[in-house]
């Protein structure tokens, strides 16, 4: 029994391994590698980028870590990433001004069922732009749903929106210090 634990084990490795460079085994939504991981996300984020531009999104929404990290990664060109949720990551990073949160802002997320309505109260009009299967080798993996966010409800306390990226001229030095720059 002993003999066998390193060859089992090393074949193992070997499919995970294939498995996650190739995506060989078409299992969507259940292959955690592609669900946490970027597989798929880059026409995904060519959609955002062409969306963006067409709404004159002057910049990105979203409430999750990691949809904010993939898209200040692969959206190009480069726009602000607003994130509205876990202040504790952004706490040091810049507020965004209310002249840029009046101009239309370009709100993605996977799970608008629960999501959106964080968002919602914030905001006079939500429209929906589209939602865009994320897929691996024809697999379905998951879908980031887009909705342009316009009349910023000022009245309304509450929208902690900071900077997770922003690579724009006028970024204030603190920010590109924070980041790294």
């Amino acid at each position: 029994m002993r003999r066998l634990a390193v060859p089992v084990a090393g074949a193992i490795l070997a499919v995970s391994y294939v498995q996650t460079w190739t995506g060989l085994l078409p299992i969507g939504k259940s292959d955690p590698i592609a669900r946490m991981t970027a597989v798929g996300f880059e026409p995904i984020a060519q959609e955002i980028s062409s969306l963006a531009k067409a709404d004159h999104a002057a910049a990105l929404v979203t409430t999750r870590y990691v949809t904010s990290g993939w898209l200040a990664f692969y959206v190009r060109p480069h726009l602000p990433v607003l994130q509205t949720t876990e202040g504790y990551r952004w706490a040091d990073a810049p507020v965004p001004t209310s002249m840029l949160l009046k101009k239309p802002l370009l709100y993605v997320t996977q799970h608008p069922d629960r999501e959106l309505r964080e968002i919602a109260p914030y905001f006079a009009h939500i429209d929906r732009v589209a939602c865009i299967p994320r897929m691996r080798n024809g697999a379905f993996i998951d879908s980031f749903c887009l909705y342009v966010l316009g009349g910023l409800r000022e009245q309304r306390s509450g929208l902690h929106a900071r900077f997770a990226y922003d690579d724009s001229a006028d970024t204030p030095s603190s920010l590109k210090a924070t980041i790294g720059r």
